[in-house]
């Protein structure tokens, strides 16, 4: 069984991020493994590559993320096309206008559709459709993919949103669209009640993911763990198991052990993106250590015991993707040294 960890932002920007932590299985693992360095990728565009989805889209195509997230929440897209329309903040800052994502609990349920309804009620003669699986995970459904290329959420919070604009043929349609809704939401009775309360109000939404769902094929994975829904529909695609990211390595390890086999298993963990995106720099480090003790650990173990056969870590970093494979044999290759993980932070480690 060859299991794959993909973990975003676990290479720190610089490597006094990460001074001083003591992660004694990450350092093994990563130390003694046979490491790869890759361009740096996106999450979705990563997901499509490993996968096998890159082969079935096609060169050049976008992968269609808002379409499988939709799946990877129990939706059916269909043959629509699809947008993620997540509710965001904006706010100027001397002369640019920055894009701010929500934290998890920022948004409640019965907010989202107090907004969603005024927005299908005013979009109503545009044929679009906006609808939401999550108070934060919204979309829009249209009758063909719009012919524009935008910018994933994940990379453009806390960036200026003016040069993150959709391009391309529909591109100033779409603007057109983002900015009527900007007006529309500006006086809403919930925003004027999440500013009463102290909250950010909710004054637009980020399009991003364009596309429609490809065909289903069979991919690479027979089982991905993913509490991302973009992952969960690749995995559905695919005609492989889906399931959220389990609490530790020894809850995966322990659970549904009939279900596994040879093959490549893949699970995400998303608690380091989430720590510094939301939170900052000490809640990624508190979130690390969780990761050393719930996963590192733990799979280290499972590794030299012969309970997993192959572990390979795909860290997504903004300077280059590393991937580090280990096998059993590896562990007791002491000439192989282990490095903090700090040291990996510069671009020649």
């Amino acid at each position: 069984m060859h299991v794959e960890l993909l973990i975003p932002d676990l290479i720190a920007p610089g490597p006094e991020a990460a001074q001083g932590l003591e992660l004694p299985a990450l350092a093994r693992l990563l130390g003694r493994a046979v490491k790869t360095i890759g361009p740096p990728a996106g999450v979705d565009e990563w997901l499509s590559d490993a996968a096998g989805l890159r082969t079935l889209l096609g060169e050049g195509v976008p992968t269609p993320s808002a379409a499988l997230s939709l799946l990877g929440d129990g939706g059916t897209p269909g043959s629509s096309g699809w947008l993620r329309a997540d509710p965001v903040h904006l706010h100027t800052d001397r002369d640019q206008l920055l894009l701010d994502a929500l934290p998890a609990a920022s948004l409640s349920d019965d907010d989202t559709a107090q907004f969603l309804a005024a927005l299908n009620a005013h979009f109503a003669a545009d044929g679009i459709k906006f609808s939401a699986s999550h108070a934060r995970t919204w979309y829009v459904e249209t009758a063909e993919p719009p012919a524009a290329s935008f910018t994933p959420l994940s990379e453009a919070a806390g960036n200026s949103a003016d040069r993150m604009r959709p391009q391309g043929r529909d591109a100033m349609a779409w603007q057109r669209i983002g900015n009527e809704i900007q007006m529309l939401l500006h006086e809403h009775p919930v925003n004027e009640a999440r500013k009463a309360r102290g909250e950010l109000p909710i004054n637009s939404v980020w399009f991003w993911g364009a596309g429609a769902l490809p065909r289903p094929a069979e991919l690479r994975y027979r089982q991905i763990w993913s509490d991302d829904p973009v992952a969960r529909g690749i995995a559905i695609l695919g005609g492989a198991r889906a399931a959220g990211t389990p609490e530790s390595a020894a809850q995966w390890l322990d659970r549904d052990t009939g279900s596994r086999g040879e093959g490549r298993y893949l699970v995400t963990l998303g608690a380091l993106r989430e720590a510094v995106r939301e939170q900052g720099l000490a809640a990624w480090r508190a979130a690390l250590e969780d990761c050393e003790r719930d996963w590192f650990a733990p799979l280290t173990e499972a590794l030299r015991r012969d309970r997993i056969g192959m572990l390979t870590i795909h860290a997504l970093a903004p300077h280059r993707t590393l991937s580090a494979e280990i096998i059993r044999g590896d562990l007791i290759k002491f000439w192989r040294r282990a490095k903090p993980l700090a040291a990996y932070s510069r671009v020649e480690s």
